[in-house]
């Protein structure tokens, strides 16, 4: 659980999917530390890779809710009267 006393460090990622920021993950340390560039590129990377999955979650979402009016669609509007 995270403590505003508890940090000596923190770093904000951008979560950005195709230059469009999404939200912003933030990392807190309890110690105090320097970033050195690796470690930006990496954290950098990291907000894109979250930033894509977060994209195709929801272009699945969409999808799915597009294919399930689809279907709905192509069934009759009620249910025949069989005899028998």
């Amino acid at each position: 659980m995270w403590r505003p006393s508890a940090t000596r460090a923190a770093a904000v990622i951008p979560i950005e999917d195709a230059g469009a920021t999404q939200g912003a993950l933030q990392v807190c340390f309890p110690v105090a530390r320097h970033f050195s560039d690796a470690d930006r590129r990496q954290m950098v990377a990291m907000g894109h890779s979250i930033g894509q999955a977060l994209a195709r979650a929801e272009r699945y979402d969409a999808e799915r809710e597009l294919s399930q009016i689809f279907q709905r669609s192509l069934l009759p509007m009620r249910i025949p009267a069989v005899e028998g």
